[in-house]
């Protein structure tokens, strides 16, 4: 994340305005892929939230050439 080195270069402790450059950072493909999973796992979980879940899959999965 670009916010991890935001510390570099400063004198003394960080200010709000200091971050304001990185408030439109995007997390990484990677890390933003592993959210997605975690959010489907934790439908896959769900006794309520389950059958949907597989019914959007089987729709997607049917929807690739």
């Amino acid at each position: 994340m670009p916010t991890l080195d935001a510390h570099v270069g400063l004198s003394g402790p960080l200010q709000a305005s200091d971050l304001m450059g990185y408030k439109d950072a995007e997390p990484p493909r990677e890390e933003q892929e592993a959210m997605q999973g975690r959010k489907v796992m934790r439908r896959a979980r769900s006794r309520k939230k389950r059958g949907l879940l597989l019914t959007e899959l089987e729709a997607r999965y049917l929807a690739t050439p």
